[in-house]
Parts: structure tokens; C-alpha cells; sequence
């Protein structure tokens, strides 16, 4: 469950990115925070592929945006032709190559809960 002390408020810049900096000392920034970088360079050898999975899933436009969301805002739906650089398949990474690059990054630790 969230902790609210773990939150930290992201404030907007503003209209006017030329403006100072406000002060901010007075908000509160959260324990984990304050050792980011040390907590950062422990996770950088796991294998992301075993926290979110390997596979991409195939996207949909036509799901995503639908005729309705054009017609909200006025627009014409654009007309995708489905040709061959909607397929992927001939260009995908072959299994050596992920390994490969797994271990150059140093991507070789499974993902554990309370790493």
C-alpha cells in the first residue's frame, strides 16, 4: 500500500520557464530519495525482460483511436495503409542477440521481491 511519506509533490515550472526557481526546503522529500543513487546502481544488474516480461504486445491503432475521438475533435481518421512496415517479424532481435546484449549492460540478475 502507499505511504503518503513516500510521496514527493512534482510542482508545475509554469508559463515562464525564465522565472527563479521557488523555494522549495520546505517540502518534504522522502526517505528513499535521499539515497536514489546508491538504490539505482543495486538494481542496474537485473534483467528488466524479468519484471516486465519479454514479449511486446502487438498494438492496435484502430483500438486506441477510436472514430469517436476524431470526430471529437474534428479531424479526418487518417488512412493507414497496411503494408510491410507494419510487420516486424524479418526485424526482430534474435534470442542470441538479447543474451548478447543482456551481458554487455550487465543484465544478468533475475528480479527477486525485497531486492
Amino acid at each position: 500500500p502507499k505511504a503518503p511519506e513516500d510521496n514527493y509533490e512534482l510542482s508545475d515550472k509554469g508559463e515562464d520557464s525564465e522565472a527563479e526557481e521557488p523555494d522549495r526546503s520546505h517540502k518534504h522529500v522522502p526517505e528513499w530519495s535521499k539515497n536514489w543513487l546508491a538504490l539505482l546502481e543495486k538494481q542496474a544488474g537485473t534483467d528488466p525482460d524479468t519484471i516486465f516480461g519479454g514479449k511486446v504486445p502487438r498494438v492496435d491503432l484502430d483500438a486506441i483511436f477510436l472514430d469517436e475521438d476524431y470526430l471529437r475533435v474534428h479531424k479526418d481518421k487518417p488512412k493507414r495503409r497496411r503494408g510491410s512496415s507494419g510487420e516486424w517479424q524479418q526485424d526482430r532481435l534474435s534470442r542470441a542477440e538479447v543474451l548478447e546484449y543482456k551481458k554487455k549492460m550487465g543484465q544478468t540478475e533475475k528480479w527477486t521481491i525485497g531486492k
